[in-house]
């Protein structure tokens, strides 16, 4: 029976971090495209460009940006072999409040042992270990979901680069994000606000699948499609 009353799935961020939440809380993704692209400069003649691309825009618009929630200083040597990281706050350490985990702590950047994950997956000219991210938030949805950790990729960001993951929030709701460090033999900083996270939730199913060649109707398709791309100017 249709449902008139049926409700969208809610994705809930939460945190113990008042200034977080005041000043820096989640963005919406198509918040962070709006005020980028706007930026961009498009040549008149360019019929085919970023702008009206409908691959990028979606992925633009799609899910939620977790923000840096102060600013963060990140220096590394030339060879990558070493780092060292610092905030206005120096706040190290701190305590999960309220979450019923009394006097366990976090470092708000931490890094794993190079022979857990670079050894296995290098990067040249990129810090010979993995930046992890603590951040002060956390994340709800809804149960048959989970949540797709994503690079927000349009935002002209080459100091750092995302790793991707998906988070069952059966298990865990720590926000963590993980990232390769480009940035070498300087230091740099992360300013509040910046951009680290791209958050998506995910419908968590199983797919059958078929794979056959492009039906008749199908090509036609696709042939006025591109001729719908190409026929005016933009």
């Amino acid at each position: 029976m249709f449902n008139m009353f049926k409700t969208k799935p809610i994705i809930e961020f939460y945190t113990d971090i008042p200034v977080a939440l005041e000043h820096y809380p989640p963005q919406l993704s198509k918040t962070n495209f709006i005020e980028t692209f706007k930026k961009v400069k498009i040549s008149p003649d360019a019929k085919a460009n970023i702008k009206n691309c409908p691959g990028i825009i979606d992925y633009s618009k799609t899910g939620y940006i977790i923000r840096t929630w102060q600013d963060f200083s990140i220096e590394a040597n030339n060879t990558g072999e070493w780092f060292e990281w610092n905030a206005p706050l120096n706040a190290d350490d701190y305590v999960i409040k309220n979450l019923n985990f009394k006097g366990v702590t976090k470092k708000e950047i931490d890094f794993f042992n190079e022979k857990i994950f670079f050894e296995h997956f290098p990067r040249p000219n990129t810090l010979q270990t993995v930046l992890k991210f603590s951040t002060p938030w956390y994340v709800n949805v809804p149960k048959g979901y989970k949540v797709l950790f994503l690079p927000v990729w349009y935002d002209n960001e080459t100091r750092f680069s995302v790793i991707p993951g998906l988070l069952d929030t059966q298990l865990s709701n720590n926000i963590n994000v993980q990232v390769y460090w480009h940035a070498l033999g300087k230091k740099e900083i992360l300013k509040a606000g910046t951009p680290l996270v791209k958050i998506v939730p995910v419908k968590d199913e199983e797919y059958d699948h078929v794979f056959r060649l492009i039906t008749d109707k199908e090509h036609y398709k696709l042939k006025s499609y591109l001729y719908k791309l190409s026929n005016v100017f933009r």
